[in-house]
């Protein structure tokens, strides 16, 4: 696997895109800061310069049908690898990870095609160090809920990545079952 890392770019979404029509099919790419990065629907999202986990990979993509897979195996691998740091958190369908109530990670699936075969583009934003945030935003971070801490994030990043292609790997209908254990009660609509 190819590691590329940034200290800013426009949207490490929008890279990935551009070397998955390259032919460019495992990577991993990391930034300390994105200057147009974007959640589902294109909504925004905020991170503080270097503080926070900001990871893009790739995924093999059998099925293009069924992308909505992509989202619960990614919530599964971010979710145990927060539960390594002592972080118990909730998801919150379809893409979220929550912890008392706030956003602590965002996840962002999207299909690419390279010789007209789909690959699932990964990205995950965990905030790590974050404190601060803008008015209206209800988020936490890993600092907020643990404490004084020492994450490296790149490590970090390289866990969630391992994690997450390892669930990939799994049987679908077990981990559908992880995912639908820890909904938040407030969208305890499972997806079946």
């Amino acid at each position: 696997m190819k590691k590329i890392h940034f200290e800013e770019i426009t949207s490490t979404q929008d890279y990935a895109k551009e070397l998955i029509k390259q032919g460019d099919l495992d990577f991993m790419i990391t930034a300390s800061y994105q200057t147009k990065g974007r959640g589902k629907l294109h909504s925004k999202w905020y991170s503080d310069k270097g503080k926070n986990m900001l990871l893009t990979f790739s995924l093999p993509c059998p099925d293009i049908e069924k992308l909505y897979t992509y989202a619960i195996i990614s919530c599964v691998g971010v979710r145990r690898v927060l539960n390594s740091y002592g972080i118990k958190g909730d998801i919150k369908a379809p893409n979220d990870i929550y912890v008392h109530g706030k956003k602590i990670c965002g996840i962002l699936c999207e299909a690419e095609f390279f010789d007209t075969k789909p690959y699932i583009i990964v990205g995950i934003g965990i905030n790590v160090y974050s404190t601060d945030f803008p008015e209206g935003l209800n988020a936490t971070s890993m600092t907020t809920e643990l404490g004084p801490i020492n994450v490296d994030i790149e490590k970090l990043a390289e866990n969630v990545t391992c994690e997450v292609r390892k669930v990939y790997d799994e049987n679908f209908e077990t981990v559908q079952k992880e995912y639908n254990l820890f909904l938040k009660e407030i969208n305890k609509e499972k997806i079946e």
